[in-house]
């Protein structure tokens, strides 16, 4: 399924959260914040590469192991793969960006980043911020999906400063 990166997400109109930790299934909920596409490939469309921060990568995989998005029945393989050797996913991901924004991607988004070398589009509207949280909804969104839940509402998550940082590196390693 494909969707270019930063356009408005219009799959589903309500989000349906699973917290792996506490194992609270199934929370529906109409997002009140806005949802933008990014790390939606598919076979045959271009897609932006380079290369991404491991921090980035860790941050996107902290996320990964305690959030479940739109959790569905069947499984998607990534066709950038040969099938024999294709991953599957079977949700989404909701990386916060600034107040009101989050961003919806594919469970597959690690994947495509550090196999296909996938560089999601550095909006150029974000302000950086280093740093995230890994549980819960995005800011200007549900803080919490049950009484009691451990989880606290997200910090933004955005490429630019992790990219800065990696270009900065960069630069310094190649003069």
């Amino acid at each position: 399924m494909f969707y270019e990166d930063l356009s408005e997400y219009s799959y589903q109109d309500e989000d349906e959260f699973t917290d792996k930790e506490s194992g609270f299934y199934a929370l529906w909920y109409r997002p009140a914040y806005t949802r933008l596409n990014i790390g939606w490939l598919e076979a045959g469309k271009p897609y932006p590469t380079g290369a991404v921060p491991a921090a980035f990568v860790e941050k996107l995989k902290a996320v990964q192991e305690v959030q479940w998005i739109n959790i569905c029945l069947g499984m998607h393989e990534c066709d950038l793969c040969p099938e024999e050797s294709a991953p599957e996913g079977n949700g989404e991901v909701r990386i916060p960006g600034v107040s009101g924004t989050a961003y919806a991607a594919p469970f597959l988004i690690t994947h495509h980043i550090t196999t296909h070398g996938y560089r999601p589009r550095r909006p150029s509207s974000m302000p950086p911020s280093p740093s995230i949280s890994t549980h819960g909804p995005p800011r200007d969104g549900p803080t919490s999906p049950s009484p009691g839940s451990s989880m606290t509402p997200m910090t933004p998550m955005t490429p630019n400063a992790c990219w800065s940082r990696a270009e900065r590196t960069s630069e310094r390693l190649t003069k």
